[in-house]
């Protein structure tokens, strides 16, 4: 499968033994395993990297950021969030999930690496090793035809096809429209400027804005979280986002609820020039669902990022690769 070599995050330079993507999925209930992935998407749609400090940082003399500068640099952060929203339906990559439990849980923790590969109105993930390469040829070559098959539904133009597209679109306006909201959910503070790998970059913290009024669930979550982020000066990307709740949030009617110091953040890297998409993200929460507490740490790590396109275009780089697969299959009996 052909490698996409993503630049390195000024702030953090990723692995360096080249393993694929981890991430993720929470044991508790659906609704409670949503809610974190909501903040942060939400979040991470206005700002994004506190991190390890691979390379070398040096702090700039503290001097304030005039207000019109710090402005035009928030409004093309929001602006590039927005492109890289769009953008991730274009792209595939590794993804390993993982989920470690509090240490006094039993429960081991869950592992899963897969090819993720946007499919037109979805996404398809495709069981592969630790190392990224199918653990079972034959079975991995089988999940890549059905693959072709939706493919070329979701390249088709039928009424069915519309409808389904349209719910996709929706889903895309929610997001954008939370990008905007949260803009505006928080008031923004310079906290520092430093020089990281020839990059500066600014960290700016944010806290709710007492003059924003929520108008949904979602934007209900605002007043709640406080944090930081780093932006890169130059290109105005959102490297990494940072963040917490600073007040308990009930859930489903006061049966469940999140505490408060759940933390949350996401580091990003440049898949193509322009374009940074998550590279790893990372949930600490902890709460109760009726009488029964929990916690959970949960991970996910992206690699490999290669466009594969619309599903018109991503169905023949599919069916190239099936039948490179099959040619192999067959030398080798």
């Amino acid at each position: 499968m052909q490698q996409f070599a993503a630049a390195r995050n000024p702030i953090h330079s990723g692995r360096q033994d080249g393993s694929p993507v981890n991430s993720a999925l929470p044991m508790t209930p659906p609704r409670m395993m949503k809610f974190p992935a909501m903040i942060a998407a939400a979040l991470a749609g206005a700002l994004l990297l506190a991190g390890l400090l691979a390379a070398q940082q040096t702090t700039l003399p503290q001097e304030p950021l005039p207000e019109a500068e710090k402005t035009a640099l928030l409004t093309r952060a929001v602006a590039n969030e927005k492109k890289n929203e769009l953008a991730q339906d274009l792209f595939e990559r590794i993804e390993r999930r993982e989920i470690l439990h509090s240490s006094g849980n039993p429960q081991p923790a869950q592992i899963t690496t897969v090819r993720a590969i946007p499919a037109g109105t979805g996404v398809a993930r495709l069981p592969v090793g630790p190392d990224g390469a199918p653990a079972d040829p034959a079975a991995y070559r089988e999940a890549l035809q059905r693959l072709s098959r939706t493919l070329e539904w979701a390249a088709g133009d039928g009424p069915a096809q519309r409808e389904a597209y349209a719910r996709v679109t929706r889903k895309h306006n929610e997001r954008i429209s939370l990008i905007d909201t949260a803009a505006s959910a928080f008031v923004y503070t310079l906290a520092s400027r430093e020089l990281r790998g020839g990059h500066v970059i600014s960290k700016v913290r944010f806290d709710p804005n007492p003059a924003f009024k929520p108008t949904s669930r979602t934007t209900s979550y605002f007043p709640k979280v406080s944090g930081f982020l780093w932006i890169d000066e130059a290109g105005g990307q959102i490297l990494r986002i940072e963040g917490s709740l600073i007040e308990d949030i009930p859930i489903g009617l006061f049966l469940a609820k999140i505490y408060k110091g759940t933390r949350f953040a996401q580091e990003r890297t440049e898949v193509e020039p322009g374009v940074w998409l998550p590279a790893l993200t990372e949930y600490d929460y902890s709460g109760r669902k009726l009488f029964s507490p929990f916690a959970v740490h949960e991970r996910t790590i992206a690699s490999r990022y290669r466009r594969i396109g619309p599903p018109g275009k991503a169905l023949e780089l599919i069916r190239t690769e099936i039948g490179d697969s099959g040619a192999a299959q067959a030398t080798k009996r």
